[in-house]
């Protein structure tokens, strides 16, 4: 009858009801479940990068304080020669920790692609940070061995130009001693009242213009002392000689 017909109809009109509630309710637990997935596979991606960013940084930090603690350069052979070894050995440690830093990236560029619908701009600012700490590093060790270089070069300069002011030195004393043993013999066989006592010093109007010379090949000026000491070993001093007039 009617009534039996009607009852069949709403019964069935709830069954689809029902029907696609449970397909909604299974394809919604579905993408739940996908994302419980992809968010656990995000945290496990999360926590190497976290653990890989610790590492690397912490790396960063002890070589920036080694690096810091360098001693200005030196003014001499050996410490110039060890600052070098120390140079050299920080940049081939620099050098060897570059795969680990582009493995680092390597992770960070997975984690943007495969999280790319989710915000990962922190993510990409650490790891840049972490890139200009790297490439700090290494330019100030470049300009470090450039600067030790330039000093060494500068130091060997220097021993050249000391080597022949000293040999132009030795040569000058040479000179004024020949001139006195010359000058000797002739004052003692005069009248003195035809000779007066000059300092040899005074024969300089002669040299001046080679010691200009070498002078200036000299520097630097802080080597000063340095040239004093080596003058004074010499024993070159003012001695009086008779010159007749």
């Amino acid at each position: 009858d009617a009534a039996s017909a009607s009852r069949g109809l709403y019964h069935l009109r709830d069954c689809l009801r029902v029907t696609k509630l449970r397909e909604h309710w299974d394809e919604t637990n579905s993408k739940v479940m996908q994302r419980k997935t992809q968010l656990d596979a995000m945290l496990s991606d999360s926590q190497r990068y976290e653990r890989e960013r610790l590492e690397v940084e912490a790396w960063l930090t002890r070589m920036e304080t080694k690096f810091d603690n360098m001693h200005t350069v030196g003014y001499t052979a050996d410490v110039l020669e060890a600052q070098l070894r120390e140079q050299k050995s920080f940049h081939v440690d620099l050098h060897q920790y570059k795969h680990k830093i582009e493995l680092f990236n390597q992770l960070t560029q997975k984690l943007i692609a495969v999280y790319q619908q989710d915000d990962t701009t922190r993510v990409k600012k650490m790891t840049e940070h972490v890139n200009q700490r790297y490439s700090n590093l290494n330019s100030n060790i470049i300009s470090r061995g450039k600067l030790l270089h330039s000093a060494m070069n500068s130091l060997h300069n220097f021993d050249r130009s000391l080597d022949k002011f000293l040999a132009w030195l030795s040569e000058a004393e040479s000179s004024i001693e020949c001139f006195e043993n010359e000058a000797e013999p002739a004052a003692t066989s005069t009248n003195n009242s035809g000779w007066r006592e000059r300092p040899s010093h005074q024969l300089k109007h002669g040299l001046e213009p080679r010691a200009r010379k070498n002078r200036k090949a000299i520097e630097p000026a802080d080597d000063r002392s340095l040239i004093k000491s080596a003058v004074g070993g010499l024993g070159i001093k003012s001695r009086p000689v008779f010159i007749y007039v």
